[in-house]
């Protein structure tokens, strides 16, 4: 399987106090198109509010062979960032 070119989360905006914060949870991934007319977008839940943040994957972010064992099975939110 080829390497995401994209993450995509749901953001929950909310507020500690007067704290503006946000919460991103990884739902799926986005994969680029052999030809590179274009993308598989791969998601393993919906965001309820109707937003889907896609970001580029950092360095850090770029999963093992044995890790994206889980995405190969159609988890794609399972490629998780390492720490």
């Amino acid at each position: 399987m080829s390497k995401p070119v994209y993450y995509a989360y749901t953001v929950k905006e909310y507020t500690v106090g007067t704290e503006k914060r946000s919460a991103w949870n990884r739902i799926g991934a986005v994969f680029a198109h052999k030809d590179g007319e274009g993308f598989d977008i791969m998601l393993d839940a919906l965001p309820v509010d109707g937003r889907l943040t896609l970001r580029k994957p950092k360095p850090e972010d770029v999963p093992t062979e044995a890790e994206a064992a889980p995405a190969a099975a159609g988890n794609y939110a399972a490629l998780k960032p390492k720490k």
